[in-house]
């Protein structure tokens, strides 16, 4: 008869029950049983293997009863409740998860948590009981029946109306006790099954192609600094973590924010992809949850809750919960925060009292925020990836950063190797890298290695004319298109027996249409092609399918869709669309304004493009695209030939007028980009005429990676530069080497703080040494050249008919790059001053300088008052300082006063006394408060 009951109850419940929390009323009478009623709706193809239920007393997370793996697990019950629970298995199948409480006391009192799932793809079914034990005098035999039975009859209108089923709440409830052990499994087995998924979605990457290398890392409050950089030691001592550390999250703990830096192409994604590879394959890593999050995906969202927002990475969503309630086991990782197009809120303070919950509905910029603020999920650790520069508010909100360097000419070596189907092809690419400076500066950047190798293997007649970034994209781009047509070619002639003109045309409407989409959906930072798109557009599916290398074909839980497999491709095939859509010199005038200064330059244009109008604000876009426009315009490549015709004379006369009005009136980034297209265009007419209109060249603060170096030489090898400023550019010794023409013919060089060394020094002595070397004033302080060094540019100066001033300050030189200073300079009748602020000498090298100025009338200075300019210089940096200090490394400033402090105690002069009680004051400051260790070479300036 119980059993029948039961049936009925069952089916009840279940036509009622809902996937919220259900909160029911229970009252029972002591030393009575009672029934703790709690359903679920069981999928068609529901399986007892999968299920899990779990039933708790909320107070105080008390486990009365625990069902997994097809078993009861009574070693997680509590001592309250052993031997007096039972569920009834046989009725699973219909829903029913209803425990049986016997013998209750005024103990039980309170509301219980029944936590339901039956698989990795639906919600927890929650229901929430609230057990009343009342104290009464025990009914007879026929009475307590009665109850009984009247309750079970009554039970499906308690639930209908009177048992608030309005009250659907989604409350966080521990699944652990306070030592740790688990209370279920299910979130051990759901991670098993993410990583089961995250190995089929990247079953192509195979993580022994990433090369072994090592990454810099940094104090982030350094590059969160202000734009007095140049008064800090840029020469610091950084920490290396290997690569192979990084991607076992070996220095990844709990609750901390972790930002990964590299320039476009670096190998930001397909480290962070790897990273997901590494864990899921790795069982030792299963204590955590990796969720990676590309932020072009993110970029299609508007808002969502913390629940929603763990749920894109389509995890089973019970381990979605099960992660909420242990964030500290959750890596975070936002790949590309660069390219996120929504509103981050990173400048103002962040706010902990503002409480969010897990549901709570926020914009996903607000979301994106909180979490990189520690707002939401503070226990999770949070892994960030962006390209230098992107805003500098972010790294103040990070506990470390990471540099991911480019590829040294080791490293591309090993690159090749990894990436080449033989030793030879292998050795083929790397001979020409290791010839062609060009080269090698392109290859550093992985993705362009990467090209390379595909270049060798399809066209290696293309490889050989790839001399800028644009050129190796286009390059593959052409290689991939033109074989992607012979192949489509070849299937449809058996197919449909289509005539090669036909072919032809039909993929190359193909490509016209993917530029066009991409065109105008490039500002939405999205690099997926949807069915609706592909509709809007009149693409096919299965032409689409042949460009497996561009458009990666994919599917998620609503659709099957492409992506594009790196952001580049979709702006080359966007650059492309736009040029060929051109058709007179006034609107190549309009794209060139709009792209480079985002200037609406349409009057005298006969008719209205839209596609001009998409570009005015993809302020984000517009470098790369223009310097692709550029690219495409030289080749005058439509992505499926393999060779283009020149640009035209009257073209390159416009480009002249344009680049010659333009390029004076701009400084810095666009300065650089203006710099990069010239380079892009690779025509030698209109960069000789451009050239001698530009005279100087302000790139100051403005981290260079190699790719910039190598168009800054080629744009400005042939100018005359009154003054070229490249202090704190991160240039290093290659830099120099890749610039001397461009240093050789510029009258004031600065090239301090550029992490140089004793190598620089000697290509630094050999354009020294040139007849016609105009370096007048040369600045290369807050370097580490050493004695070393030093000797190579006093040999230099022997014969050197130019240079006026040199400062050499804080450049660890030490008694022994005196020794022949007198030899050389004293044939120099030129040079009038020499700073040597901030080194280390002694009385011996000290005397040695002495010797120097009574034979010469070279003025040199050994401390800061002697020369009074830098003086001037660094008063004003000490004040910068006052005003701002907040802004800069407490460890980095705190070695640059004490430096400048030594300098300075030992002159009696009222306004070095007056400096140093300054000084004092801010290291009063610093000793009150702790300040980072931070390991430096040399004392900064």
């Amino acid at each position: 008869m119980f059993q029948g009951i039961i049936e009925r109850l069952t089916l009840l419940l279940t036509l009622s029950a809902t996937t919220g929390a259900l909160i029911l009323n229970v009252v029972g009478n002591q030393s009575q049983n009672v029934l703790l009623p709690c359903t679920f709706r069981p999928p068609i193809n529901f399986s007892v293997e999968h299920l899990v239920i779990n039933w708790q007393k909320a107070e105080h997370n008390t486990i009365l009863h625990s069902f997994y793996d097809m078993s009861d697990h009574p070693d997680f019950q509590h001592d309250q409740f052993k031997g007096r629970t039972k569920l009834f298995q046989q009725e699973f199948s219909k829903g029913n998860a209803s425990l049986f409480l016997m013998a209750i006391t005024p103990l039980d009192s309170g509301t219980y948590i029944c936590l339901t799932a039956v698989n990795e793809k639906n919600d927890f079914t929650i229901n929430e009981v609230t057990l009343k034990v009342q104290d009464l005098k025990e009914p007879d035999q026929s009475e307590t029946w009665d109850t009984r039975l009247l309750l079970v009859l009554l039970f499906p209108s308690l639930l209908a109306v009177a048992i608030y089923v309005i009250l659907r709440r989604r409350k966080i409830h521990m699944h652990v006790t306070e030592e740790g052990v688990p209370l279920i499994s299910i979130k051990d087995r759901d991670i098993e099954m993410y990583k089961k998924s995250i190995l089929n979605e990247y079953n192509m990457i195979d993580t022994t192609r990433i090369i072994s290398r090592d990454l810099d890392i940094v104090d982030p409050k350094m590059l969160a600094s202000g734009t007095s950089r140049e008064l800090m030691n840029y020469n610091m001592t950084m920490e290396k973590e290997p690569l192979d550390d990084f991607l076992t999250l070996k220095q990844c703990p709990a609750g901390k924010r972790i930002l990964l830096i590299a320039d476009a192409g670096g190998g930001k994604s397909c480290i962070m992809k790897t990273m997901e590879v590494v864990w899921a394959k790795e069982t030792n890593l299963s204590d955590t949850c990796i969720l990676n999050f590309s932020c072009t995906v993110l970029n299609s969202v508007k808002a969502l809750s913390v629940k929603e927002f763990l749920n894109l990475k389509e995890i089973p969503s019970t381990l979605a919960d099960a992660l909420l309630q242990n964030p500290d086991r959750i890596i975070i990782t936002l790949d590309g925060l660069d390219e996120f197009i929504h509103m981050l809120n990173l400048q103002s303070t962040a706010n902990t009292s503002d409480t969010v919950s897990f549901t709570d509905t926020l914009q996903i910029g607000d979301l994106v925020s909180k979490i990189i603020k520690k707002e939401l999920l503070p226990q999770a650790s949070v892994i960030v990836t962006s390209r230098r520069n992107f805003d500098s508010s972010l790294p103040r909100w990070f506990d470390r950063c990471v540099i991911l360097p480019a590829l040294n000419i080791k490293e591309i070596k090993v690159f090749c190797e990894s990436f080449c189907e033989d030793q030879k092809m292998s050795n083929d690419i790397y001979r020409q890298v290791i010839e062609d400076e060009t080269l090698s500066c392109l290859a550093s950047v992985p993705l362009h290695s990467y090209f390379m190798c595909q270049l060798e293997k399809t066209n290696s007649k293309m490889l050989n004319k790839s001399n800028t970034c644009s050129s190796v994209f286009i390059g593959y781009i052409s290689s991939l298109v033109s074989s992607t047509l012979k192949d489509y070619a070849d299937t449809q002639e058996k197919v449909n027996h289509l005539t090669i003109n036909e072919k032809e045309e039909k993929i190359i409407k193909c490509v016209e249409k993917l530029g066009k989409l991409c065109l105008e959906t490039l500002n939405s930072g999205q690099l997926r092609v949807n069915n609706i798109d592909m509709r809007k557009y009149g693409l096919e599916p299965k032409v689409l399918e042949y460009f497996s290398n561009v458009l990666l074909k994919k599917k998620n839980r609503e659709e099957e869709y492409f992506e594009f497999s790196h952001g580049v491709f979709k702006e080359l095939f966007a650059a492309s669309y736009f040029v060929h859509s051109i058709e007179n010199d006034d609107e190549l005038i309009a794209a060139l304004n709009t792209l480079l200064f985002l200037k609406d330059s349409m009057s005298g244009i006969s008719k209205t493009k839209n596609d001009f109008q998409l570009l005015e604000d993809m302020k984000t876009k517009r470098y790369t695209l223009s310097r692709l426009f550029m690219g495409v315009l030289a080749s005058q490549t439509d992505l499926f030939c393999q060779t283009g015709s020149d640009i035209s004379e009257n073209r390159k006369k416009l480009l002249m007028e344009w680049f010659q009005e333009r390029i004076p009136k701009y400084t810095s980034e666009d300065q650089l980009n203006l710099l990069h297209c010239l380079f892009e265009l690779q025509d030698k007419h209109v960069t000789f005429h451009v050239s001698t209109y530009i005279k100087e060249v302000d790139l100051l603060n403005t981290p260079l990676s190699s790719v910039d170096v190598i168009a800054l030489s080629y744009s400005l090898r042939q100018c005359k530069l009154d003054r070229l400023d490249l202090r704190l550019c991160e240039i290093g010794d290659e830099g120099i080497q890749q610039l001397k023409d461009v240093i050789a013919n510029s009258k004031d060089v600065r090239i301090s703080a550029n992490k140089l060394t004793d190598k620089s020094a000697k290509v630094i002595g050999h354009i020294l040494k040139l007849k016609d070397c105009n370096v007048e004033e040369l600045s290369i302080g807050t370097n580490n050249l050493q004695s070393s060094g030093a000797c190579k540019i006093w040999e230099a100066l022997e014969v050197n008919k130019s240079l006026k001033t040199l400062y050499l300050h804080h450049n660890n030189i030490a008694d022994e790059g005196t020794e022949q200073m007198k030899r050389f300079l004293s044939k120099n009748t030129r040079l009038v001053k020499i700073n040597l602020c901030g080194n280390n000498f002694s009385t011996r090298g000290l005397g040695n300088i002495t010797d120097i100025r009574n034979c010469t009338k070279i003025e040199i200075a050994t401390t800061i008052t002697e020369d009074k300019p830098f003086f001037t210089f660094v008063q004003e940096k000490v004040d910068t300082l006052q005003a701002e200090i907040k802004q800069y490394n407490p460890g980095w400033v705190k070695t640059c006063l004490e430096a400048v402090k030594k300098d300075l105690e030992e002159n009696i002069s009222s306004e070095a006394q007056a400096l140093l009680v300054k000084i004092k004051h801010l290291l009063d400051e610093f000793n009150q408060s702790p300040v980072p260790v931070v390991q430096y070479e040399h004392s900064p300036v």
